[in-house]
């Protein structure tokens, strides 16, 4: 049997990161006055970080983010995960489930702590605060996050080339050095990127220029030098404010 416990989903602009909630329940442990006394009772340490751990299986998920072992594995995409619960919730991924509903807004969720982070626009409510600087969070798993900035901890590390992070969302953006590849392709120009990202900050630089499109081929352009399309050409001028095309 596989002793886990859940995890603990952040969702940012470009990705979703996953947390473990061993980390949260030690930091909740500290930041909580009636937990105080449980430290003792954390009897396995790792041999790696320090952290301590209160059974040997606990300690068992923690070292996998040190060894990289994933021993769950996706049937649908092949994407492996440290525990079975982190399985479990990236299955509804391919699903589409999204069984947490909330009562104030009617929005649904895939997991029931995104629900409850959700809910902290409704109540303004930010219950988790830093012992370190005493700023506050409205969800625990971004106070784990903040917490690595002033431990200086990186548990998350590159598969490729070992360099370490604190979250697994800048392992993947990374990555992205190490491949040539430039998926993303800007509308207006010939330039391609390697991130969404990256793409979305130069599309930026057309928001107040004007698109020249080239009578012969169409294609639009931002220079008359930029691009010439037999001896003698006419270009048109259009009026394409970049960010009004990407907003429709």
């Amino acid at each position: 049997m596989h002793a886990y416990s859940p995890i603990i989903i952040v969702f940012s602009l470009y990705s979703i990161q996953f947390v473990n909630a061993l980390e949260v329940a030690s930091i909740s442990q500290v930041d909580s006055p009636q937990n105080l006394d449980t430290k003792s009772t954390k009897m396995f340490p790792c041999e790696k970080c320090g952290k301590s751990y209160a059974s040997a299986g606990s300690l068992r998920h923690h070292q996998r983010h040190h060894t990289g072992e994933k021993p769950y594995s996706c049937e649908e995409c092949g994407k492996s995960f440290i525990q079975s619960c982190e399985l479990k919730n990236h299955m509804r991924t391919h699903s589409g489930e999204k069984p947490f509903k909330c009562n104030d807004c009617g929005k649904t969720f895939t997991h029931r702590v995104s629900l409850k982070t959700h809910q902290a626009v409704h109540t303004g409510e930010k219950r988790y605060s830093c012992d370190k600087c005493g700023r506050e969070f409205a969800a625990v798993a971004n106070l784990v996050k903040h917490k690595r900035t002033h431990s200086g901890e990186k548990p998350y590390s590159c598969d490729i080339c070992g360099k370490k992070f604190r979250q697994p969302g800048q392992v993947k953006t990374h990555q992205l050095t190490h491949t040539e590849d430039k998926p993303f392709d800007c509308d207006h120009c010939s330039k391609s990127f390697k991130s969404a990202t990256a793409l979305k900050i130069h599309q930026g630089r057309y928001k107040k220029e004007v698109a020249i499109a080239c009578e012969l081929c169409g294609k639009l352009s931002y220079s008359a030098d930029s691009h010439i399309c037999g001896e003698a050409i006419t270009l048109t001028v259009e009026m394409y404010v970049c960010q009004g095309i990407f907003g429709q």
